[in-house]
């Protein structure tokens, strides 16, 4: 998140002439990105709002949000969006409830020292979280996530 942040600014204080104007645009800039991330954190955490529904029937109808693919001709509101789901990738991770609804193989949760890498491994192939969650396949990494005792739905959270 850091690297796109001064990546960023420096490509704005490159085009800028006085500071005041260099600034203002920078500030404008970091607004414009951090209401695409909230949006984006809202369409991860609040599925079926009427802004979701739009969105998805528009934009990823066969997807979800993090694997959507830029429309040819995107609103500002998605265009938005798809740059603060750059950050959000940064940061985010699954919190395993019953292990259910996340991708073994695909989705961040399991903790690693250079981040939270899913499992590497051809036979965990389209597995569930839910399913590895007692194998041998990383289990010391496994083993020490802490799981809740009910059955509590899996959700995304910011880790960072």
């Amino acid at each position: 998140m850091r690297y796109v942040t001064e990546a960023l600014i420096s490509r704005i204080e490159g085009c800028c002439r006085t500071e005041s104007i260099c600034d203002e645009m920078k500030r404008q800039h970091m607004a414009n990105l951090w209401w695409g991330v909230k949006q984006g954190w809202r369409l991860l955490l609040k599925e079926g709002t009427l802004l979701q529904r739009v969105l998805k029937a528009k934009y990823f109808p066969s997807s979800s949000f993090l694997e959507a693919l830029p429309a040819s001709n995107p609103s500002w509101t998605w265009q938005s969006i798809l740059k603060g789901r750059r950050v959000l990738v940064e940061g985010i991770r699954w919190r395993i409830g019953n292990g259910r609804r996340v991708r073994g193989d695909q989705d961040p949760w399991i903790p690693r020292p250079n981040g939270f890498c899913p499992i590497n491994a051809t036979e965990g192939r389209g597995m569930r979280a839910c399913d590895l969650i007692d194998t041998d396949q990383d289990a010391a990494l496994v083993h020490a996530i802490p799981l809740s005792s009910s059955d509590v739905e899996d959700r995304w959270i910011w880790h960072y």
